[in-house]
């Protein structure tokens, strides 16, 4: 054959492949079990202008689902919690004292102070909270809950251990 002569199969290979191709592009499955292609319907949201777009999306999820208030454990839940459990729940102390065979860590902020006391499980095990005590500060009184739901809340804004006072 002479280069011609190859023009002709050449041109036809280039058109199989390139129908190769498009079909692997588009999703056409080529095996005998071929697999749906998701459809994707325009929403109204899509139809509008960008800015408008935006606007729309933002006011649709925000009137959509309330997110549902964060349900905040009891103190009692403190009762055995090991020290990585702890500071996970809490952060890290403000105040960490070790007095064998206890360690006393302090969580505090405007409000009032939880006193934490965890004692060695065992010879060799982990230390747990058997004990722990909250106080109002500048004398003032307050509930246990209160103190700890407080305490909670400021971990999750980023205040671990609470705010020195």
């Amino acid at each position: 054959m002479t280069p011609a002569r190859w023009r002709p199969h050449i041109l036809r290979a280039a058109a199989v492949l390139a129908l190769i191709g498009v079909a692997a592009c588009s999703g056409i499955a080529t095996d005998a079990n071929p697999t749906p292609t998701p459809t994707v319907t325009p929403t109204a949201a899509a139809a509008t202008a960008p800015a408008t777009q935006a606007a729309a999306t933002t006011s649709e999820t925000a009137t959509a689902v309330p997110m549902p208030e964060r349900r905040y454990p009891e103190p009692a839940s403190l009762a055995g919690l090991d020290e990585g459990q702890l500071s996970g729940l809490l952060g890290q102390p403000r105040f960490k004292r070790r007095d064998d065979p206890a360690q006393i860590w302090q969580y505090r902020n405007d409000a009032c102070a939880l006193d934490v006391f965890l004692y060695k499980t065992g010879k060799d095990g982990p230390f747990t909270v058997l004990h722990f005590e909250t106080r109002g500060r500048d004398k003032k009184p307050v509930d246990q809950k209160d103190c700890f739901v407080s305490l909670l809340k400021d971990h999750d804004k980023g205040r671990a251990g609470g705010r020195a006072g």
